[in-house]
Formats: C-alpha cells, structure tokens, sequence
C-alpha cells in the first residue's frame, strides 16, 4: 500500500471514520496545500473540475481500497473506515504529519458542508476555474501565445500534469510516445484521453514521431543519446517531412505542448522535434518542466 493511501485513511480516522466523497476530498486537498511533513511531497494532487479541486488518482485509489478492504462505500454515499483500513491508517508514523492532520482536523474539521466548500473556492480560486455553477467561478481561464512547448511527465501525477497544463493556458495535448503505455495510473493512452476531455483538453497521439523502444538500450553516456537522436533525425524526422509541417501549423493556431515521459528534455527526442518544428513555423521552443517551480 502506498504511504499516501495510508495518509488518506488516516483523514477519515480524524474524522471519526466516516465522511462523505466531497468532504474526504476537500480535507485531502487541504492537507496537500497546508501540510509540511516530508511524506506529503508524494500526496495526491489537484486540479480544478466540476466542483472544485479534484484529483482522479485520489478516485481511483479510493476505489483500490474499497475492493481491497480497507473502506466501505455505503448506500448513502458515504465513506466509511474499515477495521482493516484503521490497522493500516495506524501503521503510518511519519515526523510532522500529525501536526499537519491536527492542523486540518482543527483548522477545517468542524466546518459544515457548505461552509467548507466555500472556504477552500475562497482561498483557492484557481479551482472553481472548471466549476459547473457559474457564481461559482472565481477565476478565469487562461491563455497563452502559441509556442513549441514541450513536457515530460516523469515527475507529475497525471492530476498534476493537466492541472500544470491549464495554469500555463494549453489546450492541445500532444503526445509523441512511440507506444503510449504506463503502469502508473492516467499515462495510458486510453485513460489520458478520456481524463484530457474532461478538463477541456485535446489529446492527439502522433506515434509516428516516437522513437522505438529498441533504440533506447543501453543509454549509458552523453555520447550515446548524441547517436541515438542522429539516428531519430536521420530515419524518423527526415522521412516525414508532411507530418511536420502539418504538425508545425496546428501548432501555430493552437496553444500546444509536445509530450513525453522524461523528465530531462535534453535526453528526450521531444526536443529534437520541437527543434525540427521551430524551423518551419517560426515559433520558439519552451520546456515547460522549467517554469514549473516558479507557476504551481
């Protein structure tokens, strides 16, 4: 079991085992905001949906421990703590962390519904950007110029990733993967497309432009990755010339960003073909990963 879903249980135990899905997840996003203890640097993230901050990893793992035992989804829509779930909530000691959970359970703990809700819409307008009431909204969505933005998600949740996306006001995902598989929930081909139609997103997945899997063995040094991205010129780029252009215009009308795994583009041959791209539109090329610090 991971450290955050035992952080997640520990929540609805501060909260006398039971809470409901809005409430769990509204405490959790709090948590992820205002807590300082170490282990929170992996807790879920958030991005802005229907009614407020959300996190689809969060869903997903609350459904795994559901089927594992650990929770109870009731017929009143409620969340109720296991004896299971409690045994592995109390598993979990990590230094600052109770201070944190003190500090949400006393902070938020004792707000009612409503009141919680609009709490965290007050102080974090960001996320009501999605909300599907309008007097809701408390922020507005952002654009930006067309450039040949590229990112690596190695370092996100997928929550993360869109939420990062949006901030920076992209509206077409592109992903340059040769094949679009990942153990880790929402970097799926199939699931990143549905999760990008929920938030506004365009997802195009142009396999073409990806560099077979073979190719990338036995990556050891810098000259290395110089033959490997030789070679991605050489008998990728060169021979789909059509693609490129076309690509390179679509990239030019809509606010894009050219996706990969690595997180260091220089070792990613997304930045030879945001290169390749800049020399037919004009645009310049931004690695997004370097103003991630500075945005979120």
């Amino acid at each position: 079991m991971l450290k955050r879903q035992r952080i997640l249980l520990q929540l609805l135990a501060d909260s006398g085992g039971t809470l409901n899905r809005t409430r769990l997840f509204k405490l959790a996003f709090l948590l992820s905001r205002l807590g300082k203890a170490n282990c929170l640097e992996n807790f879920y993230e958030f991005l802005p949906y229907l009614y407020g901050p959300y996190s689809f990893t969060l869903n997903h793992e609350l459904d795994n421990l559901a089927c594992s035992g650990m929770v109870n989804f009731n017929d009143d829509g409620k969340i109720t703590l296991s004896a299971k779930g409690g045994e592995a909530a109390n598993s979990l000691n990590e230094p600052g962390l109770s201070y944190d959970r003190k500090l949400i359970r006393n902070g938020y703990g004792k707000l009612g519904q409503q009141s919680l809700i609009q709490t965290v819409y007050k102080q974090y307008p960001w996320f009501t950007v999605k909300s599907s009431k309008a007097l809701a909204k408390n922020a507005t969505q952002i654009n930006c110029r067309c450039t040949n933005y590229t990112i690596g998600y190695q370092a996100y949740q997928v929550d993360g990733l869109l939420n990062f996306l949006l901030k920076q006001g992209i509206r077409q995902l592109i992903d340059t993967r040769r094949n679009p598989v990942s153990r880790r929930y929402g970097f799926h081909r199939g699931t990143l497309v549905k999760l990008c139609q929920k938030v506004g997103i365009t997802y195009v997945h142009i396999p073409e432009l990806g560099i077979p899997s073979s190719w990338r063995q036995d990556l050891t040094s810098e000259e290395s990755f110089k033959t490997l991205f030789k070679r991605y010129d050489s008998e990728i780029l060169d021979k789909h010339t059509c693609l490129l252009t076309e690509l390179a215009k679509q990239i030019a009308k809509e606010p894009s960003a050219l996706m990969c795994q690595e997180r260091d583009h220089t070792h990613c041959h997304r930045s030879r073909l945001a290169d390749r791209l800049s020399r037919l539109n004009g645009l310049p090329v931004l690695e997004l990963n370097d103003l991630y610090d500075r945005t979120i």
